[in-house]
């Protein structure tokens, strides 16, 4: 019988160990971020014990394939890569690029940081209901010009509210909460 994966009642694969998901294969799976990501188990069914990350629809494991690789990434390559994301992607004007850009010797890339491990990413003491830290799926920092936050997504939406207020979505939390970290 293949121990690599467990099939859950939901007719998902949930691999063993993260060496055998197909997206994390090639990856450096001892950074302490993705070990970090490992440790949020899955606590009944089938897959009751195995990493989450592990999961083939996981958003982290996706985040963490596509992503990880600037951590390792030479300066000039992840200049190139930055400039690239910043247009394409957030559409940055050239001014706000070069200036992010300066600092590039500085910028690090954080995986699922801000709820339980530092930098922590509290919300605007100015809101009017409570909310809790936010983990940020990437948060990429170039002190101290800015700070830009990812979020993915795969096989899920965005969340049109959040626990403690149902008008307000999960967007609009994160800019409020980068914008107040930011100063």
């Amino acid at each position: 019988m293949d121990e690599t994966f467990k099939i859950s009642k939901t007719r998902v694969k949930v691999y063993t160990r993260l060496e055998y998901h197909p997206l994390l294969q090639e990856t450096n799976t001892t950074h302490p971020d993705i070990r970090r990501k490992a440790r949020e188990v899955f606590d009944r069914g089938r897959e009751k014990g195995l990493p989450k990350i592990c999961s083939e629809n996981s958003e982290d494991a996706m985040t963490w394939h596509y992503f990880s690789h600037l951590l390792k990434t030479p300066i000039e390559v992840k200049r190139r890569w930055l400039e690239r994301f910043l247009k394409m992607a957030l559409e940055w004007s050239p001014r706000s690029i070069q200036d992010f850009l300066n600092h590039s010797n500085s910028v690090r890339f954080l995986f699922w940081h801000g709820k339980e491990v530092p930098p922590y990413f509290d919300p605007p003491p100015s809101l009017q209901n409570r909310e809790g830290r936010t983990e940020v799926d990437l948060a990429i920092l170039a002190h101290p010009i800015g700070v830009v936050f990812v979020e993915a997504k795969y096989k899920s939406e965005i969340s049109f509210h959040t626990t403690y207020d149902r008008y307000r979505d999960q967007i609009i939390r994160n800019i409020d909460v980068g914008t107040y970290y930011a100063k």
